[in-house]
């Protein structure tokens, strides 16, 4: 049965046999996989903690601004992880049910809202981290993981600078 296949913009008539070859070697496609990929294995971990892939990032956010800041606003959690500041109400606010943090007022400016890690979300985010760095301690056992992060950071100033340029 041959169906029709995006790869990278080639759109063919193919079997599956013959895209999985055709594509192997497609920058776009492979990257797109891989993300695919890192994104349900990411899931499947954090299922095991309840929580979703923004949620852990919110959390580590959360956390990392706690060690530079006194007050932690919900902007400077949106800035630093790149999520739109009403997303970031929103998984705050189901953060906020599971007790992991504590949203209350700033005695500085009243209109707006401080975070907080509670000790239930400090011990789940350091289960959480733990775990993923043994899947990533699995995945860099194949590889140079200095070439890696090397080529990734060059990869993500392209990207950025792209951002910048189609703004």
């Amino acid at each position: 049965m041959y169906t029709y296949y995006i790869c990278s913009h080639n759109c063919v008539y193919m079997n599956e046999e013959q895209m999985k070859f055709a594509c192997k070697d497609n920058f776009n496609y492979l990257i797109w996989v891989i993300s695919k990929s890192w994104g349900r294995v990411k899931q499947k971990m954090l299922n095991e903690f309840d929580l979703t892939g923004p949620q852990v990032e919110m959390l580590g956010a959360v956390h990392t601004l706690s060690l530079e800041k006194k007050e932690i606003k919900q902007i400077d959690i949106s800035q630093l992880i790149h999520i739109d500041p009403m997303t970031t109400s929103t998984i705050l606010r189901n953060l906020e049910k599971k007790k992991l943090i504590l949203r209350k007022y700033s005695e500085v400016d009243t209109r707006a809202r401080i975070i907080e890690l509670t000790a239930s979300g400090e011990e789940i985010l350091k289960k959480a981290y733990l775990k993923a760095e043994s899947i990533q301690d699995f995945i860099y056992k194949e590889f140079d993981r200095d070439q890696i992060i090397s080529d990734m950071k060059l990869l993500l100033d392209i990207f950025e600078r792209l951002e910048r340029n189609n703004n």
